[in-house]
């Protein structure tokens, strides 16, 4: 007699995902851990991705589909979230795939661990070549603060929703920002600051796939500004919490330094609808001068004391030494 198993609730966001959503729901079906539900938020599709999962759903009674009109995939994670009836959830994107033991390496590895979250390798998928990451066989245990540091400064572990199995509980009170960019990136060290203990297993198992129409993948201003924000409430959180200063102190220069970074591809970008983001970053930044003379090399504190009070200059300059930045690093 097979042991008894946990709920894992996977939860899938679809927005006109017609050339790869096959593959990705093949995959989940495909795995050797069976007791899962599939909740499928088609967020409004234009193309063939909803017949794709309607005929999924006729084959297995373990999809939920769920259509929405186009809310952005905030609400449909926040959706899937309140869906979401297993002990377990684990997130995946609708133009990736995973390797067919992916559920139970991580659900085995939780629960042999007495984990919070369990944490497999990956593999970025470009069309000619791959990168592979965390895939050396071994396991690792970590606290909940050498865990939450290592999220604070994107040190080897990002903050990437798609390689993890979380305990469900771990989502309760927390939301993903509607209507901005990064929004895995916006939530995850508040995820990370709700655990107590991180089971790493580097086997890559996850199939993150890299191609131009790819959301990380897209540049544009707003997406900037949603990335200047999630930093900006990322430094709120360390320095409101007295057991977390030290901690903030030592994310600030990491933290000015992308923001900064942020500016100038807006500067870069130079829509003439991009002026509140650019006004609000600057009036940001103004306050932390003194702070960049002192943690900056020479160059780069000119660089930010132009931007800041020599706007349009620095925008010239920027306009005639560098090329559009085709997306935000995170």
């Amino acid at each position: 007699m097979k042991p008894k198993t946990n709920k894992i609730s996977i939860i899938l966001p679809v927005y006109n995902s017609y050339p790869y959503l096959r593959q990705c729901i093949r995959s989940i079906l495909k795995q050797t851990y069976k007791n899962f539900e599939l909740i499928i938020i088609n967020d409004g599709s234009t193309d063939e991705s909803l017949e794709i999962c309607q005929e999924y759903k006729t084959l297995d009674e373990r999809i939920i589909l769920i259509n929405q009109i186009n809310k952005g995939i905030s609400s449909s994670r926040n959706l899937g979230l309140s869906k979401a009836t297993g002990e377990y959830i684990y997130w995946i994107d609708s133009d990736d795939w995973i390797e067919e033991d992916t559920l139970e390496i991580l659900y085995n590895g939780i629960n042999k661990y007495s984990s919070d979250i369990a944490v497999c390798g990956y593999i970025e998928e470009f069309e000619s070549y791959k990168k592979v990451f965390r895939d050396d066989q071994n396991i690792k245990i970590l606290n909940k603060n050498d865990f939450f540091e290592k999220i604070i400064f994107d040190e080897s572990i990002k903050s990437y929703l798609w390689d993890k199995l979380y305990k469900k509980e771990i989502f309760e009170n927390l939301q993903f920002p509607e209507q901005r960019y990064f929004e895995d990136y916006s939530i995850f060290y508040k995820i990370a600051y709700k655990t107590n203990r991180i089971i790493l297993i580097n086997q890559a198992k996850y199939h993150y796939r890299q191609h131009n129409e790819s959301i990380c993948r897209i540049a544009n201003s707003k997406k900037e500004y949603d990335f200047y924000l999630a930093i900006r409430e990322k430094m709120d959180f360390l320095s409101t919490n007295s057991q977390l200063n030290e901690l903030g102190e030592r994310y600030k220069i990491k933290a000015i330094k992308k923001i900064f970074r942020t500016l100038k591809i807006i500067l870069i970008n130079n829509d003439n609808e991009d002026s509140i983001y650019k006004d609000q970053i600057i009036n940001f930044l103004k306050p932390y001068l003194s702070f960049a003379k002192q943690n900056f090399s020479y160059w780069s504190f000119i660089k930010f004391y132009l931007a800041i009070y020599y706007t349009g200059f620095y925008s010239w300059f920027l306009s005639i030494t560098k090329n559009k930045k085709t997306y935000q690093k995170v």
